[in-house]
């Protein structure tokens, strides 16, 4: 069986899996129930998301055929969660809009006033927190109220789940037009398309909040444009649906985006008209919600560890929360960087984390996948131990050990990601606008005769011509530097060894990018491109790879290296790794390191900057996997990656390098 009808196999594997995983939920007679089906159906749809993103067999080369294949997933498996009871926000939603459109101001009262006794019917008794105010925006409520037309409590939430899934559809097409912008893969969107918590949210549960995500993901596709009037139109029509999007209204100031600013508080005063003697019991319910209870958050679960009360959780969140905020617009970055570090703040701030919170962030994600979040997506199967606990104890609450197996992980990998990324350069706004657009490649060799030929060919057929190609020879008694000849890229003798080699072809570089191609590599035709226009927060990354040939082993290989790549940001040379050539701290001490100079080079670029894998994937030739057992080579090279990055924590990656670079050849 070849690697692309593998790839078909396990691709089509994960989404059974996703479909199977949504029974557990579509088959409940009511959301109280205490079922442990929908922890094992959650589990199921997480395995399924990875197969589906990790085996993802549809090419680059082929959008078209990549947002069709995406959006015909996410479309089915929405439709068959549309059985799934909602959650009771639902009665809430549908007895406001009732009072919407009876002339009353939702604001005004709590549900349970006597002034409001006549309007209470089935809605009204299913709904929660009847004793608190609302804090739904007017324009959530007069889509509210539009809804309570056409529903009642006697029918089926259908109405609803279509409204919001088709925003839901509606996100999954703007991140897929962001992965297109930063020429990035397609398959990213399935970390939101058919993650769980999206799937869940919306079509299975029917919470409102994908009417704010859409519009607040269209303004950072407008901003990001150049369409400053529609962005602040879309952000105020988030904010107007859920206050929260307020967070990141910092993004226009400091980049001095005012034009469109009248628009925007117009679409954000206008709605409030019908409901201006509401305001201030509005006010007064926001005040109160952002301090009620505890559930699932981060804080409160430390200082139950401390043992300290959880009720010091609101205030140390709050300043937390701020000062987190102010950190993100001093660093700067990208617009959609900014709002997912936001957004990340928000969340673990927060004294009260329910699953669709998650989703708020996710569109976000998908840009910048990060192992930490998605573990905490992962870990939400957990969440809905909730049920049979509520059924045990009478009390809202996760049992014990739930909350350490979701955020113990979570602090563990978070500390490891924040570490990689600590020393990081401040992005000023102003620099969005700068290019670095220049390419050299660099391509080191020894006796590669046998390859080289093909590597200059590939380079030939880019889209993009580099500006200048060096191959950097560590003493070749073949073909290699006749090959080098005739291709007329001039060759340049170093000591042997990769670090050594790559080092001395940098310093006789003078572009702005440098591409570290090997020798028995084939170069993606838009690799050259994508990297000529890059962010400027992206200091270096990988291409990407494929085996050729291939086969179902080698397959799995791919899997595991492009999960390396994207989740934890490391990189093969034979991946086609990349960084701009003037973060001189990035290579200068790459002459150290004869083998695992690409484990080094990764961690480096990742202090520098952001990273960032394309999916341009280079053709790699597949003879070393054929010599001997596969399994053991994979395993020589994990064994010996793990004790360089254990020796680099005692500063002593750089005496082993050389012993690593003799067992690896001798191995």
């Amino acid at each position: 069986m070849n690697s692309v009808s593998f790839r078909w196999i396990l691709f089509l594997a994960g989404a059974i899996c996703l479909a199977v995983g949504c029974l557990p939920f579509s088959l409940l007679e009511s959301v109280e129930a205490p079922s442990l089906g929908r922890v094992y159906g959650y589990a199921l749809q997480g395995i399924g998301l990875t197969l589906c993103w990790g085996f993802f067999p549809l090419a680059t080369t082929k959008p078209k055929q990549s947002i069709l294949l995406i959006l015909g997933l996410s479309v089915a498996l929405r439709l068959l969660l549309f059985p799934a009871p909602a959650s009771d926000d639902l009665h809430r939603y549908r007895w406001e809009g009732k009072l919407t459109i009876s002339g009353e101001i939702p604001f005004a009262q709590p549900a349970d006033d006597p002034s409001l006794a006549n309007f209470r019917d089935a809605d009204w008794e299913r709904m929660n927190h009847k004793d608190k105010g609302t804090i739904y925006p007017p324009l959530a409520q007069l889509t509210f109220g539009s809804l309570a037309l056409i529903s009642s409590p006697e029918t089926t939430p259908i109405a609803e789940k279509v409204i919001f899934s088709l925003a839901d559809l509606g996100t999954i097409f703007l991140v897929l037009v962001l992965l297109r912008k930063r020429r990035l893969p397609l398959s990213y969107s399935l970390f939101y398309a058919v993650n769980p918590i999206t799937l869940l949210s919306f079509a299975g549960e029917a919470h409102y909040d994908s009417l704010f995500i859409l519009p607040l993901v269209g303004s950072i596709v407008a901003l990001e444009s150049g369409r400053s009037r529609l962005s602040w139109v879309l952000l105020a029509v988030s904010i107007q649906f859920k206050l929260i999007s307020l967070i990141i209204l910092p993004i226009w100031i400091l980049r001095r985006q005012f034009r469109g600013i009248a628009l925007g508080i117009g679409v954000l005063l206008i709605p409030w008209i019908p409901f201006l003697g509401g305001i201030p019991a509005w006010t007064r319910s926001v005040a109160e919600f952002g301090g009620s209870g505890t559930f699932q958050g981060l804080i409160p679960f430390l200082l139950r560890a401390l043992n300290l009360s959880e009720n010091l959780a609101p205030p140390i969140g709050g300043i937390l929360f701020l000062s987190i905020l102010g950190w993100t617009f001093y660093k700067g970055g990208a617009a959609a960087s900014i709002a997912r570090r936001s957004f990340c703040a928000l969340i673990l701030c927060s004294p009260v984390i329910h699953f669709w919170y998650l989703a708020w962030i996710l569109p976000f994600v998908a840009l910048r996948p990060s192992l930490s979040w998605l573990w905490l997506c992962a870990s939400q199967a957990l969440y809905f131990l909730v049920w049979p606990q509520y059924a045990k104890t009478g009390y809202w609450e996760l049992p014990p050990i739930a909350e350490t197996v979701i955020w113990l992980p979570f602090l563990l990998i978070g500390i490891w990601e924040f570490n990689r990324i600590r020393s990081r350069c401040r992005v000023s706004p102003a620099a969005d606008s700068l290019t670095e657009t220049s390419l050299g490649i660099v391509i080191p060799t020894y006796n590669a005769g046998q390859s080289l030929e093909r590597c200059l060919q590939s380079i030939k057929k880019s889209s993009q011509q580099p500006h200048q190609c060096i191959v950097v020879d560590g003493g070749s008694s073949d073909e290699t530097i006749a090959i080098a000849d005739r291709h007329r890229v001039p060759v340049l003798q170093s000591e042997l060894g990769r670090g050594q080699q790559v080092q001395a072809g940098i310093i006789a570089s003078n572009t702005d990018w440098i591409l570290i191609l090997h020798a028995d590599c084939e170069l993606h035709p838009q690799a050259i491109e994508s990297i000529s226009n890059l962010e400027p927060e992206i200091a270096g990354g990988g291409c990407g790879q494929r085996f050729s040939p291939g086969n179902c082993a080698l397959t799995l290989v791919e899997f595991l290296n492009e999960g390396r790549a994207v989740l934890g940001e490391s990189y093969w040379g034979d991946q086609g790794m990349f960084l701009r050539r003037k973060f001189k701290s990035v290579w200068s001490t790459l002459h150290q390191f004869p083998l695992m100079e690409d484990v080094e080079l990764s961690r480096l670029i990742r202090r520098a900057g952001e990273t960032c894998y394309l999916g341009l994937e280079t053709r790699s030739e597949s003879n070393k996997w054929s010599r001997g057992n596969k399994f053991s080579r994979l395993v020589l090279v994990f064994s010996l990656v793990i004790r360089f990055r254990i020796a680099a924590l005692f500063g002593r990656h750089a005496t082993i390098a050389g012993n690593l670079y003799r067992r690896y050849y001798n191995g």
